[in-house]
C-alpha cells in the first residue's frame, strides 16, 4: 500500500475564496497560496499534476518553489500562453 494523499485545488474566486483585488490574485500570486497550503498541512515537499488551464498555475509554483516539488511536473493537456495576460492555447492534439 502507497502512503500517500491526494489534495487538490481550485484557482481564484471558487469555493470559499476570500475576497482579494484583482491584481492580488495572478497566476504568479497562487505560487505564495500552494505554499501556505503546504505549510499548514505539514508537508516540506509534493508533486504536482494540473490538467488544462490549471499549468500555468502548477508552473508559477514550480518555478517559485522547485525546492518544495518531488518529482517531475506532470502536465496533462496544458493551455499555454505567452506570458500572464495572454490568451492561452490548448496543447491537445486531434486526430
Amino acid at each position: 500500500m502507497i502512503n500517500a494523499s491526494i489534495n487538490t485545488s481550485f484557482s481564484w474566486g471558487l469555493g470559499r475564496t476570500e475576497p482579494r483585488h484583482k491584481t492580488a490574485k495572478g497566476i504568479m500570486q497562487w505560487a505564495d497560496v500552494v505554499d501556505e497550503v503546504l505549510d499548514l498541512l505539514n508537508l516540506e515537499k509534493c508533486s504536482v499534476m494540473a490538467h488544462s488551464a490549471g499549468a500555468p498555475y502548477a508552473l508559477s509554483f514550480a518555478n517559485k518553489f522547485s525546492h518544495r516539488i518531488c518529482g517531475d511536473v506532470c502536465l496533462l493537456a496544458p493551455w499555454i500562453g505567452g506570458s500572464e495576460g495572454s490568451e492561452f492555447v490548448s496543447l491537445c492534439f486531434y486526430s
